[in-house]
């Protein structure tokens, strides 16, 4: 959650184009980072193309050839249909987004938003609660290798050739991160996606598939609602680092509170999925932990952090009931 940031000069407008992901600098770089970006970006384009789709084309090998352990035996083809239905709602939920930002001058920083909930949530809510499947590691890696497949189509090398892509880019495209808006978005969401989906397992074995909800209603209602809130009433401010960079970023202790209140309301909404113990330690301890978090954690990378801090202490509280 990022309520403010400097005001990006003339200059560096014109030096930053809205869809580039390749830049120029009329000065030397401030630092290594930059430096790096800059020369490396189109490199580490190409490799990340090269290793997602090799991943994605062993996952489809091993899922067709071992339907057995991959828990597709009983029905391939509704197997199939869930992973098109997951890749077909975000892409739209992103591209309405774009189209948004584009032509109705929808503040990015709230459609960013609303696509990041999207790649968290949808897998989930569909494998647990529309289309159910048994959680392991296969069905877990499609959740992850279907949203990397949809970020790479918005690298700047493909994306400046379809429109489409450029549109879905603009939803999450915001003037602050530039030039870094790829690399934040795709890093936090690389780290992000393989905790939810470690613990989603973890999850299903302990019969608690409803546990890898609260962190996300967190993330969707508190961190989600700090930033209007930051804007709207945020008198006190605090800033924070961006990952590897020097510049700093705004944010508000009354953003912030957003995560605790949201904290407990999301705990609260699963009251029947506790214990009294594990409820009350839930209660006393993820409301500071989560507001901690995410006020420390680096600029766009307050997401991956937050979701491991709430699921390690869900997992605490699950064997505080002494099972």
């Amino acid at each position: 959650m990022t309520e403010q940031t400097e005001p990006i000069s003339e200059r560096a407008a014109e030096v930053l184009p809205s869809l580039d992901f390749d830049y120029e600098f009329d000065e030397p770089p401030e630092d290594w980072f930059t430096a790096f970006h800059r020369r490396y970006s189109l490199a580490a384009s190409i490799a990340l193309i090269v290793t997602v789709c090799s991943g994605l084309v062993g996952l489809t090998l091993v899922t067709i050839l071992d339907q057995d352990r991959t828990s597709t035996s009983a029905d391939l083809g509704r197997f199939w249909t869930n992973q098109v239905i997951k890749y077909a709602s975000i892409a739209v939920v992103q591209f309405a987004c774009g189209l948004a930002v584009q032509y109705r001058d929808v503040k990015v920083n709230y459609t960013r938003k609303i696509v990041h909930i999207c790649y968290f949530v949808i897998p989930q809510l569909l494998d647990t609660e529309l289309i159910e499947f048994d959680k392991n590691i296969y069905t877990e890696l499609w959740n992850v290798g279907i949203v990397f497949f949809l970020l790479l189509l918005m690298l700047k090398i493909i994306r400046k050739r379809l429109w489409i892509f450029r549109i879905m880019y603009m939803a999450i495209d915001r003037p602050e991160d530039r030039p870094f808006t790829t690399f934040w978005f795709m890093s936090q969401l690389a780290v992000a996606l393989p905790i939810i989906a470690g613990f989603s397992v973890l999850f299903s074995k302990l019969n608690r598939n409803h546990y890898v909800f609260i962190p996300l209603l967190i993330l969707t209602l508190g961190d989600g609602l700090a930033e209007p809130v930051g804007i709207r009433w945020g008198y006190h401010k605090y800033t924070v680092k961006g990952l590897f960079v020097n510049r700093e970023y705004t944010r508000s202790y009354q953003g912030s509170l957003c995560v605790a209140f949201f904290s407990v309301v999301s705990v609260l909404i699963y009251y029947n999925e506790f214990t009294k113990a594990s409820i009350t330690f839930a209660l006393l301890t993820l409301p500071i932990c989560m507001t901690v978090t995410e006020a420390k954690s680096p600029h766009t990378w307050d997401n991956p952090l937050l979701l491991l801090v709430g699921y390690t202490l869900l997992v605490c509280g699950y064997y505080i009931e002494g099972n």
